[in-house]
């Protein structure tokens, strides 16, 4: 395996979900606003 890229795989991934929780929270609190 090719463990050059682990690292930035791994923080594109964290990226990718800390973008998600961001998206879930702003619609759970336009639910609440509602």
């Amino acid at each position: 395996m090719d463990y050059i890229g682990d690292e930035t795989w791994q923080q594109e991934i964290l990226r990718k979900l800390q973008s998600l929780s961001n998206e879930t929270q702003e619609s759970q609190e336009s639910i609440l606003k509602t």
